[in-house]
């Protein structure tokens, strides 16, 4: 799995993106984002100092995807998927009365699209910008960068929940199955589901009092123990994956989880450069898993495996509707940094938010 990510959905990197910037800067080696071509970017002395080796914050152009993006999101608008997805329905009338609208880059957006959009009669067409409503240009967004990871082996990467969902819904290509909340009852015949794997305590406390030029020393010094803590997290995920038997399950949650909490200790004693001694924070990815084994699997309600000591868990979020390994196995994966921590009471009641934002994606 690559160890590089993709920043979505803004061009720049904006006050409330800077604790994210800081934590991703932490962890992966390289940090794209798409950026049109001949956009100057606008940012403060500290982000550019952070970007200055060219690992953090590499633009991208959308220029040769723009195209190809722009028909196939069209045609998906209408697909029969897509329509039965509320957050995808697009109703004129709703957008007036409440949306706010958001600038989109023409660079990003083919010529088709671009009067798709404008057919809304408050959009507007102002010199390289597009004035469109926020819900249709996020949504848009989110369906780009979900491409140009998919075709350039990068892991997507936010600290948006709303965003993680649409994103995670695209890169299961349309199969996230609604109305799906297994319990420690359910053996319906198998499907795949998808589970989070959530890492807690794992950034500094002092995460923004430590100085651009401390995290490139960082990284410069600490990359091994960086990545052999990223491939732990891969690894477990890659071997759920390929487990369908609920005794292998338990035995490899018992093995892989010991790794990964090595690891992670690993990782955080390397962080003596940037004197941290108090953690915050959890990362969390996907990945996913046969239903029926998890059917027969003694954990309770929506959770595999409750937060441990170290700060690993397990859960459920919502199910595939097809058994299709092709579809659900190369896909690169999507992560979810958050900055705030959370305790293993709050592990459930988070996992449950992340499936309602699915099914609120998917129904409300």
């Amino acid at each position: 799995m690559s160890k590089d990510i993709l920043y979505y959905p803004t061009i720049e990197f904006q006050k409330y993106d800077y604790k994210w910037l800081w934590s991703a800067s932490l962890l992966w080696d390289k940090i794209y984002r798409i950026v049109p071509d001949g956009y100057k970017l606008n940012e403060p002395r500290n982000i550019k100092e952070l970007c200055s080796t060219n690992e953090i914050g590499i633009p991208l152009s959308p220029n040769r995807y723009s195209k190809t993006v722009s028909k196939d999101f069209i045609d998906k608008l209408d697909s029969i998927e897509w329509r039965r997805v509320s957050a995808l329905q697009f109703n004129h009338e709703d957008i007036e009365a409440y949306e706010k609208y958001s600038r989109l880059h023409k660079d990003k957006v083919d010529v088709a699209l671009q009067n798709l959009l404008l057919i809304n009669t408050d959009s507007q067409d102002i010199e390289e910008w597009l004035y469109v409503p926020q819900q249709m240009a996020n949504i848009y967004m989110t369906y780009l960068a979900k491409h140009i990871a998919s075709n350039n082996n990068l892991s997507l990467h936010t600290h948006d929940t709303t965003f993680w969902t649409s994103s995670s819904y695209f890169l299961y290509d349309d199969q996230m199955q609604d109305h799906f909340f297994p319990n420690e009852n359910f053996s319906e015949p198998s499907h795949e589901a998808l589970i989070s794997i959530l890492i807690k305590d794992l950034m500094p406390l002092n995460l923004l009092d430590i100085t651009p030029e401390t995290i490139l020393r960082f990284r410069e010094k600490r990359r091994d123990e960086r990545v052999h803590f990223i491939n732990a997290i891969d690894e477990f995920k890659n071997k759920l994956t390929k487990v369908q038997d609920p005794k292998i399950i338990q035995d490899l949650i018992i093995d892989e989880q010991s790794k990964v909490e090595y690891a992670l200790n690993d990782y955080k004693k390397s962080m003596d450069i940037l004197n941290a001694t108090r953690w915050s924070g959890h990362l969390l990815s996907l990945g996913t898993i046969a239903v029926d084994a998890l059917g027969y699997v003694p954990f309770s309600q929506n959770t595999l495996q409750a937060l441990t000591s170290a700060g690993i868990g397990i859960g459920i979020i919502t199910g595939l509707i097809e058994n299709n390994a092709s579809t659900v196995k190369d896909t690169p994966y999507s992560y979810l940094t958050n900055i705030n921590s959370i305790s293993p009471y709050e592990y459930n009641e988070y996992n449950y938010k992340l499936y309602r934002k699915f099914e609120e994606f998917i129904n409300d």
